[in-house]
């Protein structure tokens, strides 16, 4: 009997030292702390961006003077981004201008919906904004929006000109690498864009394991990978060296099977090397995928900024889909 007692007060113990130190953490988070600034601090928190809507909005409707204007701010900037990624453009529009109303010397409120202006194609207010953010402060991701709105625009000198800058003010980071890579394979300068792919890839943590890599990494860092990987199989395939296409189009679907361009380059990269069953069997996984892709073109056509780049990526599926069609009737489908 004392021997269990003394375990039941051992238990005891123990269970109080974890509420204590359960109790120090959430003091050291929250005590002292506004009901605006727990519900942000949740908001920032999660992952998810609807629960980052609802915490943002929580804060806002707990907020008081005494919080300040720039924490209004912040949250109306949080909401908005959440509401972005959301695709709920016009409620993002409305907390963005929020934003701007409460600290109207904020760089990454103009920045973030300049940015959202260009996805919707509206130029004008796009460009009005992200020069006004630049105005404010120098930032390589406005550079970035920049080049992608002269881009969509044609204006591809321009275009490269912000993309540069971007990689001045960045230069370990793998995304601007992959934007004037983009940029040279719509100019057609395959050789050019494969070394910036390369640079950029170089950057990103793909290449030692693998498989420790995947399960560390967000889903949307492995598309990008993947859009990288699809990218290079492209210039390769258009400088006919098919079997550099193939390994890097592999590896495109390895690290996300939803890359369907990368299945349609397979496609085509094995039936120019008149392996037509190979051919065949990655044109019937593509076809798999038929609703998939007639959604992603529509949503491409609506948010060119979803995969980067409206041009690259349209024709890229046109150009697949031709050869395919002709593949299919004149080759063993005829």
């Amino acid at each position: 009997m004392r021997a269990g007692g003394m375990a039941k007060d051992m238990e005891l113990k123990t269970v109080s030292a974890v509420y204590a130190v359960l109790q120090m953490f959430f003091c050291a988070s929250f005590c002292g702390a506004s009901e605006f600034d727990k519900y942000y601090q949740m908001g920032q928190g999660t992952p998810k961006m609807t629960d980052k809507v609802y915490y943002a909005t929580k804060a806002l409707e707990a907020w008081t003077s005494t919080d300040g204007q720039l924490k209004k701010a912040g949250a109306y900037n949080l909401r908005g981004f959440s509401n972005y990624f959301d695709k709920k453009f016009d409620a993002a529009i409305k907390d963005y201008s929020a934003c701007i109303e409460f600290s109207p010397g904020n760089a990454t409120c103009y920045h973030n919906r300049g940015a959202l202006y260009s996805d919707l194609g509206k130029f004008d207010l796009a460009l009005a904004d992200l020069t006004r953010a630049l105005g404010i402060g120098k930032s390589d991701a406005t550079y970035v929006s920049l080049g992608l709105l002269y881009c969509r625009r044609g204006q591809y000198g321009k275009a490269m000109e912000q993309f540069k800058v971007s990689l001045k003010l960045a230069p370990d980071r793998a995304a601007p690498y992959s934007n004037i890579g983009h940029l040279l394979y719509l100019q057609g300068n395959y050789a050019q864009a494969i070394s910036y792919f390369q640079r950029g890839l170089q950057l990103s943590p793909v290449e030692k394991n693998m498989t420790h890599v995947k399960a560390s990494m967000a889903s949307g860092e492995l598309a990008f990978l993947a859009q990288f990987y699809t990218a290079l199989g492209y210039c390769y395939f258009h400088t006919t060296a098919y079997k550099k296409a193939i390994m890097n189009f592999r590896k495109a679907v390895n690290y996300s099977a939803e890359e369907w361009p990368a299945l349609l380059g397979l496609a085509l990269s094995y039936s120019k090397l008149d392996d037509l069953d190979k051919a065949y069997d990655y044109f019937g996984k593509a076809l798999a995928k038929e609703k998939k892709l007639e959604k992603d073109i529509a949503e491409l056509k609506k948010i060119p900024v979803a995969f980067f780049n409206f041009e690259f990526r349209t024709s890229v599926v046109e150009k697949a889909f031709e050869n395919l069609h002709l593949l299919y009737f004149y080759g063993r489908g005829k």
